[in-house]
């Protein structure tokens, strides 16, 4: 090393130097290459993320307003659905309360018919009973009546004169039928009973006497 020049040793470490910068010059080219990439990437990375926000932001602007619309409509849809169900439970209640007084009304009116119907029937049975009875009445006065006149017809084949001694005042012996229920409850004094049964034997008996006798036919 002592016996190199100075210059030389000199011209070595500039050299060197050189070198070394011309490295570190290009380590740091390719470093600033590679920021640069980077930068453009971050710069395209951030402006994409600017569009994304900015569309973020109208897209949250734009639901924010739609919200606001559905709830205004939506609380305007409750008041008048709730206007409605008002509407209706009120209906419901009067028509429930027609419904009552309605079932009220057909029960009293199946109950009125019931006893109509009823009291028909019992008038209906007792016209057929009073018919009976009254049927019966007659065939006991007739049958009466024809025993009276066979009595009298044997009493003037066995004695002529025997009619003298007959009271013409007098009536035959007929039981007394009883008392007609109905023409109490109903009198129609325009329809034949059997409560005028007697008057009707009693005119029938002075009838036939009057006709077999002479006399009081005189």
């Amino acid at each position: 090393m002592d016996n190199v020049p100075l210059f030389e040793r000199e011209h070595r470490k500039d050299s060197q130097l050189v070198q070394r910068l011309q490295n570190e010059l290009a380590d740091a080219k390719r470093f600033v290459e590679a920021q640069a990439r980077r930068q453009n990437d971050l710069e395209y990375v951030n402006e994409d993320l600017e569009r994304r926000l900015e569309q973020e932001a109208l897209d949250r602007i734009k639901l924010d307003a739609q919200k606001a619309d559905d709830e205004r409509r939506w609380t305007q849809e409750r008041a008048m659905l709730e206007e409605q169900r008002d509407m209706w439970e009120k209906r419901c209640e009067e028509e429930s309360r027609r419904r009552t007084v309605i079932e009220e009304r057909l029960r009293r009116a199946e109950k009125e018919l019931y006893r109509m119907h009823q009291k028909k029937y019992d008038i209906e049975k007792q016209v057929r009973r009073e018919e009976s009875e009254k049927r019966k009445h007659e065939a006991h006065i007739v049958r009466s009546l024809e025993r009276d006149q066979q009595e009298l017809r044997g009493r003037a084949q066995q004695n002529p004169n025997s009619y003298l001694s007959i009271d013409p005042t007098s009536t035959p012996k007929t039981p007394s039928p009883r008392p007609c229920a109905r023409a109490k409850r109903f009198p129609r004094p325009w329809t034949f009973s059997a409560c005028n049964a007697p008057q009707e034997q009693e005119d029938r008996g002075s009838s036939a006497r009057r006709r077999m006798d002479p006399k009081i036919a005189i």
